[in-house]
């Protein structure tokens, strides 16, 4: 039913949404994982963290993980992917936390774009973490597509249809 809000809400850009939408949506998403597992691409393979190695094969949630900590230098070596996902579901329900939402052309269905003041413990951020969070969750799987730090909302490139809920 959740999935169904942000379809109505995406449809009618001239409805905003209501606070019970808006913890309806916030809900899905805490609850909301990553793909359980991706082929990883060339490029990410052997790239190590946190006790992980890619190969050609990896949860959705390593992988990004993994990236975020060698390539981005977002989070530090050390930090699980269950810290991660927590980190993210936990902008999520803060209370600094904007929802969007949009349709890049191609997709089947809408994404939920989510904008929060970061929330990583000052000991797990890496070299380059920045002030805020951004969480993009896709309608079409039912799954959090990426999460990562952000210096701002201008920071992330949004569908041309992007909105805000409220």
């Amino acid at each position: 039913m959740t999935d169904g809000i942000i379809i109505e809400l995406y449809a009618d850009p001239n409805r905003e949404a209501d606070e019970a939408e808006i913890r309806t949506i916030r809900k899905r998403l805490t609850d909301a994982g990553f793909l359980e597992e991706i082929r990883v691409p060339p490029s990410s393979r052997g790239l190590s963290a946190s006790g992980y190695t890619l190969g050609g094969r990896e949860s959705s949630l390593v992988h990004h993980l993994v990236r975020r900590i060698v390539l981005d230098e977002q989070w530090t070596d050390g930090t699980t992917p269950e810290q991660c996902l927590a980190d993210l579901r936990t902008a999520v329900e803060d209370g600094s936390a904007r929802f969007g939402v949009g349709k890049p052309p191609g997709n089947d269905a809408p994404l939920v774009y989510v904008f929060a003041d970061n929330p990583v413990p000052h000991r797990r951020r890496g070299r380059r973490a920045e002030p805020s969070m951004f969480v993009l969750y896709g309608v079409a799987d039912g799954v959090i597509i990426t999460g990562h730090m952000v210096s701002g909302t201008d920071a992330v490139r949004k569908a041309d249809d992007f909105r805000w809920l409220r």
